[in-house]
């Protein structure tokens, strides 16, 4: 990696923890934007970012909160009181 490279990482990681710590955008947007960043620009392969980056466990709990949301706003989504 070269120095212009490590330059380039740097400034993700800071614009990056700008955004995670004033959120701007939503966290979930902000998670993403590494892999966003690093390809566009080119201080990795979207392929070998995405490959450390979503793992199983990482895409089952995105899936997971993307469903949990859409229930939440659909007429499905419910609550239980004790206002009986």
């Amino acid at each position: 990696m070269t120095v212009f490279q490590q330059g380039k990482c740097a400034y993700s990681i800071a614009v990056v923890a700008i955004f995670w710590m004033t959120e701007c955008l939503p966290l979930a947007v902000t998670a993403i934007l590494p892999v966003i960043f690093m390809t566009w620009l080119g201080v990795m392969d979207s392929r070998d970012i995405c490959k450390n980056y979503l793992k199983v466990r990482v895409r089952f709990c995105l899936w997971f909160h993307v469903l949990s949301y859409s229930l939440s706003m659909s007429i499905c989504g419910f609550t239980f009181s004790s206002d009986f």
